[in-house]
């Protein structure tokens, strides 16, 4: 617990609102390909919803790599004084991370349903309000990590919605996803029975179409 709170404490920021983002959707703004996955705004503990749009002064706390955040701030000149939680002068930061950790935050072993598929491709997560920040404990720009195929093994640091029934939650992404791949698996597995199928079809309306001339000429 102490490995994962002090390395969620070490990459985790809070940033104001940049200026030319008030009014914007989180989905439609540019944060995430910036390097910043944003898991609360105003210290809610609530994953924030893609569509929720942006205020002034907003708080975003922000976990991803510091440099990137920075790089971002500074390209569209709006620098920022980053300092983690784990240096923060400020009580209520410090304070929301560890409930963070505490309650909402878990390492969770990557199932067979995920080895070979990407964050991107398996957005049961993430629409099940569980937000995976991390995989292995490193730290990575979450394009880099969303893209990237899952291997045995691998352990995802995920941020959950709801502090309880986290096996539910995870549960029931988890057989989502496992249901969607056995279709597709299927699907790859027997196309040409469907073809041929779809070809007996509609030999058969052709076979049934003849057969209706046939009566109509008698």
């Amino acid at each position: 617990f102490n490995q994962l709170r002090n390395f969620f404490n070490s990459n985790s920021y809070v940033v104001e609102t940049p200026s030319s983002l008030y009014g914007v959707p989180i989905n439609q703004s540019p944060l995430r390909r910036n390097g910043m996955n944003i898991i609360s705004v105003d210290y809610s503990t609530q994953v924030p919803n893609p569509k929720q749009v942006l205020q002034k002064d907003g708080q975003l706390v922000v976990f991803g790599p510091k440099k990137d955040t920075q790089k971002y701030l500074d390209n569209i000149g709006e620098s920022q004084n980053l300092i983690p939680s784990s240096a923060s002068n400020s009580i209520r930061f410090p304070q929301f991370c560890q409930e963070l950790t505490q309650n909402y935050i878990a390492c969770v072993p990557a199932p067979d349903c995920l080895v070979g598929s990407t964050l991107a491709q398996t957005p049961q997560l993430s629409q099940s309000g569980i937000n995976a920040i991390a995989v292995n404990l490193q730290i990575q720009h979450p394009s880099k990590m969303c893209n990237t195929p899952f291997k045995p093994n691998d352990m995802l640091l995920c941020c959950f919605n709801r502090a309880d029934n986290k096996h539910e939650q995870l549960r029931n992404a988890f057989e989502q996803i496992k249901q969607i791949k056995d279709q597709q698996s299927k699907q790859q597995k027997y196309p040409k029975k469907n073809i041929v199928n779809n070809n007996n079809t509609n030999n058969n309306k052709e076979d049934k179409k003849d057969e209706d001339n046939n009566n109509d000429n008698k």
